[in-house]
């Protein structure tokens, strides 16, 4: 009984499919610079409205990211996950932090453009406006990606350490929802502010948005952080954001 409630809340809050028969992904192999690297890809059961790009945390291309996948490939997205780790995941913080400190992030960002490249090749002319969403150190990574020949029309950083130039802000394409907890340790609200006031003096579409009473990754229901309520009205945010910005083909 209690699965069955917590599979129930599972719906309810993050809006995934009641059946994972609904939009079951699978992993592949993808081309990445000289690599072959591994990504998850979750299509979905009907004609797609966009693609979306989703990068890990710190812990790695684990269950709950796959979840996540299979939750906007239900909503009509092709969605590619990247594996950054090369295969490892991490089920403590300390291996979390020790293979987050040994990420390049230039190698990183260059994974995630290639998963967009795969959803999207740049020969195949009008198609499908492509997004990125990344959380905590993925988050920070979806927004590198998007700095330099970027290949997305929307980016979503959800609590991720922001970038403060305001010149690489500039050569983002698209608009930025910014997602954060106003309790963060990490990423204090006088940074979510600057972040956000920056890349409007960019000329850039950026909107932040700080949910009181969380602090970091509650959006992850199995984080310790988690925090059911605001994390429904926060996925309903994104979605609102990515359906508006997809909706559009791509030329």
């Amino acid at each position: 009984m209690l699965f069955v409630r917590r599979a129930l809340l599972a719906v309810l809050i993050l809006g995934m499919p009641a059946s994972p028969a609904l939009a079951a992904g699978k992993m592949i192999k993808i081309a990445s610079g000289s690599e072959k690297i591994d990504a998850y890809l979750a299509e979905p059961t009907r004609e797609p409205t966009g693609n979306l790009v989703v990068v890990h945390e710190w812990w790695g291309l684990n269950d709950w990211v796959k979840r996540t996948a299979d939750r906007f490939a239900a909503q009509g997205f092709r969605v590619l996950a990247p594996d950054l780790y090369r295969g490892k995941v991490a089920t403590n913080s300390e291996l979390a932090h020790e293979l987050m400190r040994g990420l390049p992030e230039e190698r990183a960002a260059a994974d995630v453009q290639a998963a967009a490249a795969y959803l999207r090749p740049s020969s195949s002319g009008p198609t499908l406006r492509n997004a990125v969403i990344g959380f905590c150190m993925g988050g920070r990574i979806a927004l590198v990606a998007s700095l330099e020949n970027s290949p997305f029309e929307a980016t979503v950083v959800c609590y991720g350490a922001p970038v403060l130039s305001p010149t690489r802000l500039s050569r983002m394409r698209g608009p930025l929802l910014g997602i954060y907890g106003e309790l963060d340790q990490g990423i204090p609200p006088d940074q979510v502010k600057k972040f956000g006031s920056l890349a409007r003096g960019a000329q850039k579409n950026a909107r932040m948005i700080e949910y009181p009473g969380v602090g970091h990754a509650f959006l992850n229901d199995t984080n310790k952080g988690y925090d059911a309520i605001t994390a429904h009205k926060a996925w309903t945010d994104i979605d609102a954001f990515l359906a508006h910005n997809l909706a559009k083909p791509s030329y």
